[in-house]
């Protein structure tokens, strides 16, 4: 009987946010636009796709032990892969913020 394939990865799983300008980005300047947020991170990213493909994933990351970690925590869950990741109740989770221009391309982060 086959079994479906299996895979542990190690790697990041945080809160993304990023900013988005409206219209021309302004150096030193107030400039609207909007914020988004939402779990990221290359290998949490590349085993929601393996999972949507039939892979059964495990991930070991680290989080902090603030709010922020039951975000991550709750997406890891809700796509299907077994959580391993160390907590570490006296830090904050891990993120990554970028600001983009309105044509979706890297200001800085």
């Amino acid at each position: 009987m086959p079994t479906s394939p299996r895979i542990l990865a190690l790697g990041g799983a945080h809160i993304d946010r990023r900013g988005q300008v409206s219209g021309t980005y302004v150096p030193a300047a107030s400039n609207p636009g909007i914020m988004r947020e939402e779990v990221g991170g290359g290998v949490f990213n590349a085993l929601r796709s393996m999972v949507k493909r039939g892979v059964s994933a495990s991930l070991l990351s680290v989080r902090g032990g603030d709010a922020a970690a039951e975000t991550v925590a709750s997406a890891i869950a809700g796509a299907g892969i077994t959580d391993l990741s160390v907590v570490f109740l006296d830090r904050t989770t891990p993120s990554y913020t970028a600001l983009i221009d309105s044509e979706g391309e890297l200001i800085v982060g």
